[in-house]
């Protein structure tokens, strides 16, 4: 992502923003950067969560097979 994209103004509490700012100053970013940051994670997180859902779904199969041999 370049810097020129368009300012996006959103509208958040006080008290998120400055825990946002702490977050920032804490991890030497701008608010803007931290806020860039955290939304970046947490799609990457959702898209990571996916692949956990799928893996589990697999293994609970594989174990409903295994278990269904052992006790008919």
């Amino acid at each position: 992502m370049t810097d020129q994209q368009p300012p996006l103004s959103i509208r958040i509490p006080d008290e998120l923003r400055a825990e946002l700012q702490a977050a920032a100053d804490k991890n030497i970013r701008s608010l803007g950067a931290e806020i860039r940051f955290r939304l970046e994670e947490s799609l990457r997180n959702e898209v990571d969560l996916a692949g956990i859902k799928a893996d589990l779904a697999q293994i609970k199969a594989a174990l409903a097979c295994l278990l269904a041999k052992e006790y008919p």
